[in-house]
């Protein structure tokens, strides 16, 4: 009963109500390193469930004996040491990247949570640089949950064989993993300014002002963006040398009167561009609208491609750009099916026009006549209009 509540676990309920089943949980995707990594972890968390459920199904008489063949290759290289192993390594030097993917890689461009994802991810991928094999934290919980009893090593009940030559391979092939995700993850990052996104999230993200009593809190960072974007800010009409004033002023405003804990920092900004205060900090706020417009991920405009190429397929080449769009603006902004109320849309479809109710003739010969006769007098009559009352 224990391995099979596991396993329900790693299983998620069809979205549609009408059909019937289960399938696994979400292991792929735009944000595929991400996801890659949470499947990682319940496999490490239920090994020993998925390794009893491929062992029944290889010894299952109602299974081909070509399946149960495949089932029985994979129990052999599940009982292997250095599979095991090899999901924790992974979840570990994959993280990073996995950090980094959610946050470039979200339905809405934040600014503020993309650059703590870049200068996050950066930092942990330092880390693991100094970081042994030993030392990864889910291969530590791995090996510290791998038991002995009468010279068999076992994990979450699952017999596992192999265990020195899982350690030496890993520990040998480790360094060489490592290096190349660490060395995708740098061209990452350094193909977007981490300087810069340092320096915008000092200026946007409003949860630090308040942590800081420094009197020059702000201020390198408002010289490097002021430096960076200097023709476009003149050309703005942007007094750069009243910068330093302004931005004192605004953060003082924002600490007196606004919660900078509680407030969400598009909460906070809108309640400055908003305040009675606004026209006297026209420099600063001016330097905050286009830092808010830096853009920071393509995450949202490879959705759009990738829903544009599954809705326009060859056999749908004859889609006009006005439906295109429309389909397209439904399947990225619009509910989910099953939460959609219809209604507001057979009502502005109502409203469209003027529309009559078709009758419909029926098999039965004795109201024939009678319903063609109704349909006789609705044609006749054109200035009949129904209620949409009268159409429910």
């Amino acid at each position: 009963e224990q391995v099979v509540d596991q396993l329900k676990c790693c299983l998620s309920h069809l979205e549609v109500p009408t059909s019937r089943g289960v399938r696994p949980i979400r292991a792929c995707g735009t944000r595929f390193v991400a996801h890659k990594v949470a499947a990682l972890e319940r496999v490490i968390d239920r090994y020993g469930a998925y390794l009893a459920h491929l062992t029944a199904l290889s010894e299952d008489p109602a299974m081909k004996s070509t399946d149960r063949a495949k089932m029985a290759g994979y129990v052999k290289q599940w009982h292997d040491t250095k599979v095991l192993l090899g999901c924790a390594v992974f979840h570990d030097i994959l993280k990073p990247a996995a950090i980094l993917c959610v946050g470039l890689q979200q339905n809405e461009v934040c600014i503020v949570s993309c650059v703590e994802a870049i200068i996050k991810a950066d930092r942990a991928i330092e880390r693991l640089k100094s970081t042994s094999l030993h030392d990864l934290p889910t291969v530590k919980k791995v090996l510290s949950r791998i038991k002995l009893a009468d010279g068999v090593l076992s994990y979450q009940g699952a017999d596992i064989v192999y265990y020195q030559q899982a350690l030496q391979y890993w520990e040998s092939h480790y360094v060489n993993f490592m290096d190349s995700v660490q060395e995708c993850m740098k061209k990452r990052i350094t193909s977007q300014n981490v300087e810069l996104f340092t320096h915008v999230l000092t200026i946007l993200a409003t949860h630090g002002w308040g942590k800081t009593d420094s009197a020059s809190f702000g201020y390198p960072a408002l010289e490097w963006i002021a430096e960076r974007f200097k023709i476009p800010l003149e050309k703005a009409k942007v007094n750069l040398s009243l910068l330093q004033e302004e931005w004192d002023d605004i953060v003082d405003y924002a600490r007196r009167y606004i919660d900078l804990v509680q407030d969400d920092y598009k909460s906070v900004w809108w309640r400055l561009y908003n305040a009675p205060s606004a026209p006297r900090w026209f420099n600063i706020l001016s330097v905050s609208e286009l830092i808010f417009c830096i853009p920071v991920s393509n995450g949202y405009v490879e959705r759009c491609f990738s829903q544009l190429k599954l809705i326009k397929t060859d056999r749908r080449n004859c889609l006009s750009e006005n439906t295109l769009g429309n389909l397209l603006r439904i399947q990225l902004d619009g509910p989910d099916l099953v939460e959609w109320d219809a209604k507001c849309a057979i009502e502005l479809w109502w409203k469209d026009k003027v529309r009559r109710i078709r009758f419909e003739s029926q098999e039965s010969t004795s109201t024939d006549t009678e319903q063609q006769d109704q349909v006789q007098t609705v044609s006749n009559d054109s200035n009949t209009c129904i209620s949409l009352e009268d159409w429910e």
